[in-house]
C-alpha cells in the first residue's frame, strides 16, 4: 500500500475513546474514477476488548462536516492485536473528508492508522510483513 502525509487521517494516533481525523482533498482521487479506498489499521494487545465505529464525513471547505457512511467492528468479531482492513470510500461530492473513530471499551495501548490509498489493498500474509527489523 502506498499513501503520502497528504492522505493520512490518523498517523500511528494512540488511540482514546473518540478521535477525529485531520481533513484530507479526495477530489484528486475521486475526479479520476478509480477505486479509492480508505485503509485503517489498528494494533496493540487490547484490540480484541473494543467495538471500533468509523465515520466518513464531508465538506465543502473544511469547516462543517457532515457524516456520509458509518462502518462498525464490534466485539464479537475480535480485532487481533494487528488488524487491517479497507473500506471502499463511498460516493462522495465534496472536496473534503474525515474520518472520525469511537472505540466502545479500553482503548489502552493501542494505536489507528488510517487513510486514502488508490492501491489494491492486500494484507501481508506470514512471513511478508516486517516489524523491528524482524520478519513475521
Amino acid at each position: 500500500m502506498i499513501t503520502d502525509k497528504f492522505c493520512i487521517f490518523f498517523d500511528n494516533t494512540a488511540a482514546a475513546a473518540s478521535g477525529t481525523g485531520a481533513k484530507v482533498n479526495v477530489m484528486p482521487y475521486v475526479g479520476r474514477g478509480e477505486p479509492v479506498n480508505v485503509a485503517v489499521l489498528v494494533k496493540g494487545a487490547n484490540a480484541a476488548a473494543v467495538d471500533l465505529a468509523l465515520t466518513l464525513k464531508e465538506s465543502d471547505d473544511g469547516s462543517t462536516f457532515t457524516d456520509v457512511a458509518t462502518f462498525t467492528l464490534k466485539k464479537p468479531d475480535k480485532l487481533p492485536a494487528l488488524t487491517t482492513f479497507a473500506l471502499p470510500l463511498p460516493t462522495v461530492g465534496k472536496k473534503f473528508v474525515r474520518l472520525d473513530y469511537a472505540l466502545t471499551g479500553t482503548p489502552a495501548g493501542l494505536t489507528v492508522f488510517a487513510g486514502v490509498t488508490r492501491d489494491h489493498f492486500a494484507p501481508y500474509s506470514k512471513g511478508q510483513y516486517i516489524d523491528g527489523k524482524v520478519v513475521a
